[in-house]
């Protein structure tokens, strides 16, 4: 069951994906339509989480997507602000299927900036530490590639 869809005129911009998780099926908006009563979800939920461990000894298993250099966040210092930061983007298995994390942690995400699409880490939260610079804290993590 094909509809013909109607518009003044053809669309030609093309999606702008960074790191995109998966490819999805696309389709001529100006052409036939496909019958969407047939249309099965991937695993995946793209929308996402933001990782905060919450203690000592959290740990995931995670497949590396990218780092978005610019993302926005809560504030560390006042969480109603948002302020721009970089972010590591991981996918998750659930018991649902997948889900997508990001965490802007300055460490994790420094060792991410090594990493290549598709790769398998063991990410375990160590917990925070006062800096030797100033008054913060940072968090340490444990990174270990996977195998098999």
């Amino acid at each position: 069951m094909s509809k013909k869809a109607t518009s003044p005129a053809p669309v030609q911009a093309q999606p702008q994906r960074n790191g995109a998780v998966t490819a999805t099926r696309r389709v001529d908006i100006n052409g036939d339509l496909p019958d969407l009563s047939k249309a099965r979800p991937k695993q995946i939920n793209l929308a996402m989480d933001y990782w905060t461990p919450q203690g000592e000894g959290e740990c995931k298993t995670l497949i590396f997507m990218r780092v978005q250099e610019q993302d926005q966040i809560p504030d560390f210092n006042d969480p109603n602000q948002l302020v721009d930061k970089p972010c590591a983007y991981f996918i998750e298995q659930t018991a649902n299927g997948f889900q997508v994390l990001r965490n802007a942690s300055s460490r994790l995400v420094s060792l991410a900036r090594n990493f290549l699409e598709g790769e398998i880490y063991q990410i375990t939260f160590l917990g925070k530490r006062p800096n030797k610079t100033n008054s913060n804290q940072s968090c340490y993590w444990a990174v270990q590639p996977v195998e098999g």
